[in-house]
């Protein structure tokens, strides 16, 4: 019997697309965080149909992004509707051109303690009762992918 090995990009697609389908989110990304200039830059992308700005490409713990609350605080963040958070405020335009209403975002936390990244669920409508534990296993998965 022969074992397909799968790449690193594969197997993060792979778990980018079953946490879209346990969340029922439409899109969904994985930012991976670089130690050395403090961000998070985007590594993987499902569902997004618009080339994200500059002030969305990079993020940065504590920034007012879901992305980068998830990644200061190092806990899940929910944005039920984003044209209620004051903290999207600057970037409304942009979430209304790509379809982003609601976010959750998943700080990727390695065994060590370290940020790795973080995972990013969107809907293309408000959402209440993101549940927040439901994707602890792929969180595990995708955190060992890219520590």
């Amino acid at each position: 019997m022969t074992k397909t090995l799968l790449s690193t990009q594969q197997k993060l697609t792979s778990y980018l697309d079953q946490a879209m389908e346990l969340e029922r989110a439409d899109m969904g990304l994985i930012r991976s965080f670089d130690f050395l200039s403090n961000t998070l830059k985007v590594i993987l992308e499902r569902g997004i149909d618009i080339d994200f700005p500059e002030q969305f490409k990079v993020a940065r713990p504590f920034d007012s992004t879901a992305c980068g609350r998830a990644a200061g605080l190092c806990k899940t963040v929910v944005i039920e509707d984003v044209e209620q958070d004051i903290g999207l405020m600057p970037y409304r335009e942009f979430l209304r051109s790509a379809g982003f209403r609601s976010i959750k975002s998943v700080p990727l936390i390695h065994h060590d303690g370290t940020l790795r990244g973080v995972l990013c669920m969107i809907c293309r409508h408000p959402r209440w009762g993101w549940q927040v534990n439901i994707l602890d296993e792929l969180v595990g998965e995708i955190t060992a992918c890219i520590a």
